[in-house]
């Protein structure tokens, strides 16, 4: 029987860390002059001046917004891998300041950053990440887009990015997804890796579909490098599906991805 199309509220240990510097880039960015623009943000020099662009898919008959950060410093013609934060109201303002860290101690290499947002906090406001990030559920009807999200993503988004920001090499895209975030990260690698050369999933929450990514046939070897990260004190309620598929995959003889 289907549930009622609000989620459940998610336990506080589930929780991403807000911080302050989130809720100030929030506010600073809430009545953008126009819809495509330098956004500066005072005193939070780790976050630079990113460019603000906001999208309207005609697939999924919404907007999101986009904060894009390059390296000041990269020469014209420069192309350099593009790495999609989703979540990205809430993980870019600790990511860019990280990414800038190890930039100046030149362990990372240049990388353009693009977060993509949804610009509310609830479902009701407009955060559909439980539809846009997850595959079919039985016990829930409001989650399944995945696949609507992706072809979005590799039709409208990433060119839309990309045409704006020719710095951003197409070949070699590389998308973060943590929780929620990282269910989808698995399902772009499993249905179609060829769409990004890399992907992290961080802790991805598979709790109420599992058997979709136990069942899921492997695809095709592909130039397509997975990462997954696996917490050590996550709730056995996410970490046990998560910790079978991950066993599943080491079972295997060989794996599709690099």
């Amino acid at each position: 029987m289907a549930t009622a199309r609000t989620p459940p509220a998610r336990p506080a240990r589930r929780a991403a860390v807000v911080t302050s510097i989130a809720l100030l880039v929030l506010a600073a960015l809430s009545n953008p002059a126009s819809a495509e623009t330098v956004v500066r943000v005072p005193g939070l020099q780790g976050l630079g001046t990113p460019t603000w662009h906001q999208l309207h898919s005609e697939k999924l008959d919404r907007g999101f917004h986009l904060f894009v950060k390059t390296p000041g410093d990269l020469a014209p013609d420069a192309r350099v891998p593009v790495v999609y934060l989703l979540d990205g109201g809430r993980w870019f303002p600790v990511l860019a300041g990280y990414y800038d860290g190890l930039r100046f101690e030149e362990r990372l290499g240049d990388v353009v950053l693009v977060a993509i947002s949804y610009g509310a906090e609830g479902f009701r406001d407009g955060n559909l990440r439980s539809t846009d990030y997850t595959a079919p559920a039985q016990d829930v009807d409001y989650w399944g887009g995945a696949g609507a999200y992706l072809e979005m993503l590799e039709t409208e988004l990433m060119p839309f990015v990309e045409a704006r920001h020719p710095q951003a090499d197409p070949t070699r895209r590389v998308v973060f997804g943590h929780s929620l975030g990282g269910q989808f990260v698995l399902y772009a690698a499993l249905h179609a890796p060829q769409v990004f050369r890399a992907h992290i999933s961080s802790n991805p929450a598979l709790h109420r579909n599992p058997d979709h990514f136990l069942e899921t046939p492997l695809p095709d070897p592909v130039d397509s490098a997975l990462f997954v990260a696996d917490a050590s004190d996550d709730d056995p309620v996410f970490a046990a599906p998560r910790q079978q598929w991950l066993a599943a995959m080491r079972a295997q003889d060989e794996l599709p991805w690099v």
